[in-house]
């Protein structure tokens, strides 16, 4: 049993994970250097400068790698419930299936940390956003 054959008999999983992970690096690398860590530093930002871009590609590019992460890690989460049937051992398959769904997960987590610690400005000020639009409509 080749570790080759476990990637080549689940083709779209690993497709998915390649990108991801290839998604993931890139905004490692190239969107995790600014920090707006309170709602004033948001305000302060966008006050101050013009082109906001680097602002929003900073919080979409994190956001998306971690969501990415997530729902691939549970993709091949779920592989570990079902036999697949091409695997010539489907218990290895399995515990293959389990160790990069949990590598996926535990790389979210460091996009998840960027995105509460340094990025936690936009966050509150969309969860404010959120509450305003979406609160208690009820008239009392």
């Amino acid at each position: 049993m080749n570790i080759l054959d476990l990637f080549r008999n689940r083709p779209e999983k690993t497709v998915a994970s390649f990108i991801t992970l290839a998604v993931s690096a890139i905004t490692f690398a190239m969107f995790q250097e600014l920090k707006v860590e309170t709602v004033g530093e948001f305000f302060n930002y966008i006050s101050s400068e013009s082109d906001h871009t680097k602002l929003w590609f900073t919080w979409g590019a994190n956001l998306l790698s971690f969501a990415l992460l997530i729902v691939v890690g549970m993709l091949w989460g779920k592989d570990v419930l079902n036999n697949n049937y091409m695997d010539e051992y489907p218990e290895l398959g399995r515990i293959f299936s389990l160790i990069v769904g949990i590598i996926h997960i535990s790389l979210s987590i460091i996009f998840f940390d960027y995105l509460v610690s340094d990025l936690l400005g936009i966050v509150l000020v969309c969860a404010i956003i959120f509450a305003v639009i979406y609160g208690d409509n009820s008239k009392s």
